[in-house]
This record gives structure tokens, sequence and C-alpha cells, in this order.
């Protein structure tokens, strides 16, 4: 029930965000659970005799795998800034292994998605700059420019993640900017493995695509002309004539 607790939002859930966030990461499931799912799911499959439309056979219940990640990313979607950082502090904790440091991934991509249609959009950018900030330093238990390849691999298709929530706003410019930097850096675009090539490819064409075209156009009419009088009419030209020209 720990998703119906936290979705009511009760005045203490900021006090116990951590605990809350490191007990429903790293608890173990007994193995009774797995097995008790899979009955009730199969159970649940069942058609009843006599029917005779697909639309009435029931919804199969929700995994206790499912129900654990729904109650973070609500906890995600309540406190983003508190519980987005603990689960960076769980991608980056010695104590975690493959699958916690893919959830945390996973968790704040669905986070950043939902939370873009909403004003607490911004912690995006807190969120990338953790996450960026720790990505080149080898540590016990992770070294993503290193041997944890497909880690970085995942971290790129998230910064992804992040510049598609952000589409059109400011935010995806400076976050584009250090996407860029980072797919840019000898790990990434030499890096043997194809998922890391591909994940960087994947990332860079989304920080093209999500940053403001207003944006683009001044960078590229900066770049182009020389200073003084040169850089202001290019502007000039940029901003003119048809909307298909600008």
């Amino acid at each position: 029930v720990s998703e119906q607790i936290i979705r009511a939002s009760p005045d203490e859930l900021g006090l116990y965000v951590e605990p809350l966030a490191k007990g429903l990461m790293f608890t173990r499931l007994p193995a009774w659970a797995k097995d008790e799912g899979e009955v009730k799911n199969a159970g649940d499959g069942t058609v009843c005799s006599g029917s005779s439309s697909l639309s009435s056979l029931p919804l199969a219940a929700p995994s206790y795998e499912q129900k654990r990640m729904d109650a973070l990313l609500a906890l995600v979607l309540e406190l983003p800034e508190a519980a987005g950082g603990c689960l960076i502090e769980a991608f980056y904790s010695p104590s975690a292994n493959i699958e916690h440091r893919t959830k945390s991934l996973q968790l704040l991509s669905s986070g950043a998605k939902e939370l873009a249609l909403d004003s607490k959009g911004r912690v995006i950018l807190q969120w990338s700059a953790k996450l960026l900030g720790q990505c080149d330093k080898p540590r016990h238990g992770v070294d993503m420019f290193g041997r944890d390849t497909y880690l970085l691999g995942c971290l790129l298709c998230t910064m992804g993640n992040f510049l598609e929530a952000c589409t059109g706003t400011l935010d995806a410019l400076y976050l584009g900017t250090a996407t860029i930097k980072l797919v840019l850096s000898n790990t990434v675009r030499r890096s043997p493995e194809i998922f890391v090539r591909r994940s960087a490819l994947a990332a860079a064409a989304r920080a093209i695509s999500s940053v403001p075209a207003a944006s683009v156009c001044a960078s590229v009419a900066d770049d182009m002309l020389p200073e003084a009088g040169g850089g202001r009419a290019s502007r000039g030209r940029v901003t003119t004539g048809t909307p298909t020209a600008r």
C-alpha cells in the first residue's frame, strides 16, 4: 500500500523520504512473492465459461516488483528534489548492483516525463547536474568510463529522455550542451561497444532536436559571420523573411 500512502502526501512525507526511497529500492523481495504473483496472474487470466468477448477478461494484478516501482515513482513525483537525489545516490552507491542502478535511471526518466508537464520540470536540470558531475569518477562498484560501459549507455539514454522532456525550453539548451560534451568525450565517441555509440548518437540527435529554434538560429548566426557588424547583420537576416526561411 506504499504508493497510496505516498500519493496521499501526508505532512510527514518529507521527513521520511530517504528511508522510504532506500527501503523501496533495496528491500529484497522474498521468493514466495514472485511465485504468488505468477500464480495470481495466471488465475486472473482464465476465461470464464460462456464469455464471448476478450473485453470480459479481468486485468492481471500488478506484480510486487511493479508495486515497488510505482511507489518509488510516486515518491519522485511528490518530492522530486529529495527523492531524485536519493535515486542518484542509489545509482552511485557501492551497495547497489546493476539492477538497482538501471532502475534508478528508469525512474528518473519516467519522473522527468511527468514532471515536464508541471512547474516542477526545472528539477530535471538538478538531476542532470548530479548525474553528470560524478559520471567520470571511478568508484567502488561503478566505473562507467572504464569497465561499466553498459551503464554509460544507459546514462546517455537517460540524458536523451531528459532532453525529450525539456523540448522547446531553455533548459534543453543547457542540458543539450552538457550532453554534447559527454558525447564528444573520447571514452564515448571512441567506445568499442556498439550500445554506447548508438546511445550517444540518439542522445546527440535529441539534444539538437530539443533545443529551441531561436537559440539554434542565434548560435549559427554568431558563429558564421565575423564579430562586430557581421554578427548583427547575420541576426537580422536570420530573423527576417518568410517563416520557412527563418
